[in-house]
């Protein structure tokens, strides 16, 4: 997943001249750190040691407190809140319910893990009747994960040699669809890198490997996933259960 979107950064930044500004918009969810002391370095420092750089929204704080219960009293016992619910095959998720579950749903895997070790942050919300999983990567981090990754980040930072920040936001935003007990998008999805928005079919002409995108998808843990329906400000799923 990580190849793909370096992939997918290359693919905009290489020729074009408006990128180096565009790039470096982070969504309005996102609200950087804020140095405002001489010992900035040490705090900044401070910060990359967390697992939390980013000053927080009630939003973000919510979901955070949401996955620490989560975490402490397991997957198990959150969606035992909504048992009746399940055992019925659906369950309706608030946007912070849906990002806490996701989140620890990467939590308990090896490649959401490796995603969340380079983001500074994800969100999902819902835009205009279609969902927006949204990541604000650090580049930084990325380049350590392996060769192949550092050479990424250094042909996208050759590209905008005037890059002056190493994070970078990138959103998918799309219809959900169930997909082998899963969530993920129809192929007529849009990719966002900071400000520049690119459908499924322009990432597809500039060279990206669309297919891969097309076949990602978010596993729910503990619950296999059969319908995804959209509501204002909920999530709407048909699910079995995986205990």
């Amino acid at each position: 997943m990580i190849r793909i979107i370096l992939i997918v950064v290359l693919a905009v930044v290489g020729g074009l001249a408006y990128a180096w500004y565009s790039s470096q918009t982070l969504p309005d969810w996102y609200q950087a750190p804020v140095h405002t002391s001489s010992s900035a370095p040490a705090a900044q420092s401070n910060a990359q040691q967390s697992t939390r750089t980013y000053q927080q929204t009630p939003q973000s704080r919510a979901v955070e407190q949401l996955t620490d219960t989560i975490n402490k009293q397991g997957i198990g016992a959150f969606l035992g809140s909504k048992f009746a619910g399940v055992m019925r095959g659906q369950l309706e998720l608030s946007e912070t319910e849906f990002n806490a579950l996701m989140i620890a749903s990467l939590q308990a895997d090896p490649d959401g893990r490796k995603l969340l070790s380079v983001s500074d942050a994800l969100n999902a919300q819902i835009r205009q009747g279609e969902l927006e999983l949204g990541v604000i990567l650090d580049l930084n981090k990325v380049a350590q994960l392996d060769k192949r990754a550092h050479e990424a980040v250094a042909q996208v930072r050759d590209a905008l040699p005037f890059l002056d920040q190493s994070k970078m936001a990138i959103a998918v935003t799309g219809q959900p669809v169930a997909r082998n007990g899963e969530i993920g998008f129809t192929d007529d999805f849009t990719v966002t890198i900071g400000s520049i928005p690119l459908s499924s079919s322009l990432l597809s002409q500039l060279g990206v490997p669309v297919h891969k995108a097309r076949s990602a998808s978010l596993e729910l843990k503990y619950l296999t996933v059969n319908s995804v329906t959209l509501a204002p400000q909920a999530i709407q799923l048909g699910v079995l259960p995986r205990f």
